[in-house]
Formats: C-alpha cells, structure tokens, sequence
C-alpha cells in the first residue's frame, strides 16, 4: 500500500480560498479526488456540511457531487468533439437542468470568464488559456458549493496563469465559492 496522505485534517469555510502546495507525487491530486468523493479513502472521513461522505450510497454520491463539488481537471477533460459551450451544457444536462436554461447559463459563465467570443470553438481551437477558462465554467455550471482546482495553471504561461488566478479570486469573491487549489507552484 502506498499513503498518500496522513494525518492531513483540513477545514475549508464558505467563500474562502486555500492552495495547497507540494511537489509531484505528494498526494495533492488524491486529495482532490478523496474530498471530491470520487476516490474513498483506506481511512479517515470527508465531510460536508456535517455529512459524512462516507456513509453515503454511491447512488446518492453522484447527485451530491453534481450540485455540491465542481472540479478542474490538471488537463481540462473537454470532451474534444463538441464546443466549448456544449462541453458546459452537458454537465447540467447530467444535472437535470433544461437545455435552455443550460444554455443560458453556459453564455453567462463564458461571458463571465472573457471566452464568450470562442463559446462555439472545439478545444482543439482553444489557447490553453482559453480551455483552462471554459474548464472552469464547466466546474460552475452547477453552482457548486465548493469549487476544486488541479494544478489549474500546470500547462499555462505565466500571464495566462495569473490572469486564471485573478479569475478564480474573482469569482470566489462575487459568487461566495469555496475554492480548495492543488498546485507544485509557489509562485501561484
């Protein structure tokens, strides 16, 4: 068995934005995947709201996720053969949400994150940059309660990656997400 994390007891408050920084292969990524219910840890519990994630069935898991946790994978996870619009309606299709309201939905978070202009692009067509934005949009979609980065800024620049950060402090500040961000950048 190989431990990736120990001892490790964090508490993440509404609206506030924690990074946490390690090198390549220090759990940072399992992490992620423990608090976002994806992966179950060998020991110890996830919470949120009081709830142990734990001992809830996974049939209950995903719909939790879904309204409660978004994530920013390292590398996006666009679905390459739809547009950059699509990539976020189909995460509130998953959720239920009608396609119109979806769709409104997806222009309001694209114009909020400045890619409105390439909301009909494949991520192919995309900068990094440019994907790392509708990755985060997709992560919104939902209006999780807590929003969870993986090296958000790993593959950017370094002004593509701080004008990421100042989206991400901006909208932690304007829609009150809780933002937990996995990064090996000190700088970030």
């Amino acid at each position: 068995n190989v431990v990736a994390l120990r001892g490790l007891n964090l508490k993440l408050r509404h609206g506030e934005l924690v990074s946490v920084v390690g090198p390549s292969g220090s759990g940072k990524s399992t992490l992620l995947r423990t608090l976002g219910g994806l992966q179950e840890p060998s020991a110890g519990n996830v919470y949120y709201d009081g709830v142990n994630l734990q001992k809830v069935p996974e049939e209950k898991r995903v719909p939790f996720r879904r309204k409660t946790v978004g994530y920013v994978f390292q590398e996006g996870n666009l679905i390459p053969t739809i547009s950059a619009m699509e990539n976020i309606i189909q995460t509130m299709n998953f959720a239920g949400v009608p396609r119109i309201k979806a769709k409104k939905r997806a222009k309001e978070l694209l114009t909020l994150l400045g890619v409105e202009k390439r909301m009909r692009a494949l991520p192919s067509h995309l900068s990094g940059g440019e994907r790392q934005r509708v990755a985060i949009a997709r992560a919104l979609a939902n209006d999780p309660l807590v929003l969870l980065m993986d090296e958000p800024t790993g593959n950017l620049d370094y002004k593509n990656a701080e004008n990421v950060m100042e989206m991400i402090v901006k909208l932690r500040d304007e829609l009150g997400t809780s933002c937990l961000m996995v990064t090996h950048s000190k700088h970030i």
